[in-house]
């Protein structure tokens, strides 16, 4: 996906790209920053941030 299709309030999951599958929601994006919470997987819940960059390589869910 391209960086600039990530939007507020999307889903994206880690499919197989990562150790736990996991799916996190879009709070927020601001600038090359994503912020977002877990919605489903380990650490349920959690908010955090990561780049646009990192998050583009996740499926759309």
């Amino acid at each position: 996906m391209k960086r600039s299709e990530i939007k507020e309030g999307s889903t994206y999951d880690n499919g197989s790209k990562g150790k736990w599958n996991t799916q996190r929601t879009v709070d927020k994006v601001d600038g090359d920053e994503v912020h977002y919470s877990v919605t489903v997987g380990r650490d349920l819940g959690k908010k955090g941030k990561m780049k646009k960059a990192s998050l583009a390589i996740w499926d759309s869910a």
